[in-house]
């Protein structure tokens, strides 16, 4: 989504991806601090509940990053 709003404005399909790809690391940042807190804390029902779910929208995340950063790189 952001690679292709970023492209309609500017003639660098670059930055698009470059934003795209930060904002994808930055969620995944998120998730991983959130983890770390839920250890700290001693959460570990809270850990197990959400540990597959984390996963598996991380995988979906990076996966769907990707396609999409490699299709707006091969469109222009």
């Amino acid at each position: 989504l952001l690679p292709g709003l970023v492209s309609r404005k500017s003639k660098d399909k670059y930055l698009g991806s470059f934003l795209s790809l930060t904002a994808c690391i930055l969620a995944l940042l998120c998730q991983i601090l959130y983890h770390w807190h839920l250890v700290r804390i001693e959460d570990w029902t809270a850990l197990m509940d959400i540990t597959f779910s984390t996963v598996l929208a991380s995988i979906v995340l990076v996966v769907g990053t990707l396609l999409l950063n490699i299709k707006l790189c091969k469109v222009k």
